[in-house]
């Protein structure tokens, strides 16, 4: 399957979104397939179909997929399923993110009220057991918000 028949048959108008989960979960191994999806979409800025890609990937962790979600999380366009990136960044434990996912950590979201885009990084960050990425938690028990503080320095007091 070439990256555009993948994103096709993910955002397939008519499939309702059960259907759409079954497909997902009965894909071979599509990580390479995945990869370029992802890139495509994202260069593109076609952030519905990075939505549709998530989902697949999510399904599919792989550290391929990390620049193009670090491309789509730095574009800070309002339309970027960042959550969703964050869940799969998270699941692929990349130790190259850290300083990406301390950045998202510390950016604050209009739309974001509970602060739950920043979470989601802390999530990610405390799944890469290195010292960087203790460095950056500790970062964030300083400087982040009052949720991410307070998640990031009990993930540094659980490390010592």
């Amino acid at each position: 399957m070439t990256p555009e028949e993948l994103i096709a048959q993910l955002r397939d108008p008519g499939v309702p979104f059960t259907e759409r989960r079954d497909r997902i979960a009965r894909l071979p191994d599509s990580r390479a397939t995945i990869a370029a999806a992802l890139d495509k979409a994202t260069a593109a800025a076609d952030w519905e179909a990075v939505e549709y890609l998530l989902m697949a990937a999510a399904a599919q962790p792989d550290p391929g997929y990390v620049p193009a979600l670090s491309r789509a999380l730095r574009s800070g366009e309002r339309q970027v399923p960042v959550e969703d990136a964050l869940e799969v960044l998270a699941a692929i434990a990349d130790p190259g993110t850290v300083g990406l996912l301390k950045d998202v950590a510390l950016t604050e979201h209009d739309w974001d009220e509970f602060d739950q885009i920043g979470m989601k990084a802390v999530r990610a960050l405390r799944r890469i057991r290195t010292p960087e990425s203790t460095s950056a938690l500790a970062e964030l028990a300083e400087r982040g918000s009052e949720n991410v503080r307070a998640l990031a320095g009990e993930t540094v007091e659980n490390r010592r």
